[in-house]
């Protein structure tokens, strides 16, 4: 499939990850050898090893590093937060230091089996409804989580859940106490009964997901081969890039997947326009105020032109109430995403 988008005369320029993966993993592989070398005295405990979980490279407490029990707490995990954003910024030897300090205390801590018990009891009754179907929910493990940066521990569960890609992975919540677990726990419910559904969908489709018009022209007018970006958009949730101009700078713009479908987010800073997802917004509008009013319902095409907005969207609000800047509400149509071939299905022209 192609479009009449006239793609870029350089491939785009990507954004640096805020955190170098490949310094990431090998100060995590120390600070796990150092931990494994010193943890004398917790015959209770595992070898420690890091928990995977989807995020694992996130600037957040996604990382986590496990002790497994070999005996005795329910089952509980000692878990302890490695947040990305500290990387570099404490020796590993210290680090080691403090793990094994938390661990420690784990190693004394009483009532722990009946606490997780309770606790594996409620999150079980959660995510009941997620259960069913072609690809349910499945509890992976449960932890105890004392990392020094508060005085608390916190509660943490491991599941297997629908990812935005509608891949199966594992995703986690950390929790203070059984209110925000089960909230937490709710949320990723509905959102894995909906993506499992589309899953299932997809499958039908001999498709991998969908991809929207709109992003397939962010993608094309980039000169990014789609291989290539639906590729890397199956290791990572988001690649972000600039192109355009003269420098490669003029334009903004990021690729992500939402619910099975991949869309894309594009800003012009010196023109003063950007498209997110399903809304165009715009910086003085031309159009008189008559004419935005009776777009609604209407295909995008019907009264503008936009480079990576489809002709064939449908406009379904105007907002030029705040000030200068008008914004306009698409939907957009999706294309499936071959699962043999990888790439957007078809031929078709994009209008």
């Amino acid at each position: 499939m192609t479009n009449d988008i006239v793609a870029a005369s350089t491939g785009p320029l990507f954004k640096e990850p805020r955190v170098d993966p490949v310094a990431r993993r090998a100060e995590l592989a120390t600070i796990v050898t150092l931990v494994n070398e010193r943890r004398r005295g917790m015959k209770r405990l595992g070898e420690f090893s890091i928990a995977p979980a989807r995020h694992d490279n996130d600037q957040m407490y996604f990382t986590q590093i496990r002790a497994t029990p070999s005996s005795g707490f329910g089952g509980c995990d000692f878990r302890f937060n490695l947040p990305a954003r500290d990387l570099g910024q404490e020796e590993p030897s210290e680090i080691a230091d403090r793990i094994l300090t938390a661990a420690r205390v784990f190693n004394t801590l009483t009532g722990i089996g009946k606490y997780i018990r309770l606790n594996r009891q409620i999150v079980d009754e959660v995510i009941e409804p997620g259960r069913t179907g072609l690809h349910p929910m499945k509890v992976v493990a449960m932890g105890l989580v004392l990392d020094g940066y508060s005085d608390t521990s916190k509660v943490c569960v491991d599941f297997e859940t629908m990812g935005r890609d509608l891949s199966v992975g594992i995703d986690r919540v950390v929790a203070h106490d059984i209110d925000d677990l089960e909230d937490s726990l709710r949320r990723y419910v509905t959102r894995h009964v909906r993506r499992a559904e589309l899953k299932t969908l997809a499958m039908a489709s001999r498709a991998v997901g969908w991809i929207d018009e709109a992003a397939l022209r962010i993608l094309d007018g980039s000169g990014l081969p789609r291989a290539e970006a639906i590729e890397r958009l199956r290791r990572e949730e988001c690649i972000e890039f600039n192109f355009g101009g003269e420098d490669g700078y003029d334009l903004a713009a990021a690729l992500y997947w939402e619910d099975g479908v991949i869309r894309g987010d594009i800003e012009n800073f010196r023109e003063r326009w950007s498209f997110e997802g399903d809304r165009l917004k715009l910086l003085e509008c031309p159009l008189p105020e008559t004419v935005l009013m009776a777009w609604s319902g209407r295909s995008f095409g019907a009264v503008a032109e936009h480079p990576f907005v489809p002709r064939d969207a449908i406009v379904t609000a105007v907002d030029h109430g705040n000030g200068d800047w008008t914004y306009v509400d698409v939907v957009t149509g999706t294309i499936p995403v071959d699962a043999d071939s990888g790439l957007p299905r078809g031929d078709a022209r994009i209008q």
